[in-house]
């Protein structure tokens, strides 16, 4: 699995479109991001009010129970 866009790329990609003065093209091509990722970024600012990803979510839970483990 790919690692994470890091936030500090998020943050001068979305500084970017701030400033208005290139294409949404242009600026994932400068940052070497795919178009709907500048795309998506910009979405969750203005619909969210955020600017950093998500946290992790924890992943799946475990199926074992704690009997089981304690056996292993």
């Amino acid at each position: 699995m790919p690692q994470p866009y890091s936030p500090d790329l998020r943050e001068r990609v979305l500084v970017a479109c701030q400033r208005g003065d290139l294409p949404q093209v242009e600026i994932a091509r400068r940052f070497q991001v795919c178009p709907a990722t500048v795309s998506n970024w910009r979405r969750q600012e203005r619909e969210e009010g955020r600017r950093k990803p998500k946290p992790h979510s924890g992943g799946v839970p475990s199926r074992l129970d704690a009997a089981v483990l304690e056996v292993l």
